[in-house]
């Protein structure tokens, strides 16, 4: 530390200590902003509600523990298919940091009235500001 800038009642543990603890809160702000696993679960509903899939036989949502790409939640809707064949219904990954909701297959975004109300209802409760939005939103994550 340069001389110039010692203060002699300060000790340098204490100067650790408050940044350390500053740190932590910056840790504990950007997290709060992020989009939650059960946000991005009521971003996929309103994808397979505007599908119509949602009033399938025991429709369903589930948050998969390791996503098909980093930053994004991979949501799979599934459903009791009584017949031979597959009851999952369809995949859809939410960034964690907008809300903005992907085919992870064809890389096109989603927009439904629904769910663009939701998005906006969410990103404010993030305090995410529309220019933040803008510099955050990812292009395709495939």
């Amino acid at each position: 530390m340069l001389s110039c800038c010692r203060l002699p009642h300060i000790s340098s543990g204490l100067v650790i200590a408050i940044s350390i603890c500053c740190l932590g809160a910056q840790d504990d702000r950007s997290k709060q902003r992020a989009v939650t696993p059960k946000d991005a679960q009521r971003l996929a509903y309103e994808v397979f509600k505007a599908w119509g899939s949602t009033k399938l036989p025991k429709f369903g949502l589930e948050v998969s523990p390791k996503s098909m790409y980093k930053g994004f939640y991979t949501i799979e809707a599934t459903w009791e298919n009584p017949s031979p064949g597959s009851g999952i219904v369809g995949h859809v990954v939410v960034d964690q940091r907008t809300g903005d909701v992907w085919d992870p297959f064809t890389c096109e975004p989603y927009s439904y009235p629904a769910l663009e109300r939701l998005q906006r209802q969410i990103r404010k409760r993030l305090g995410l500001t529309e220019n933040e939005y803008l510099r955050l939103k990812k292009s395709p994550p495939c």
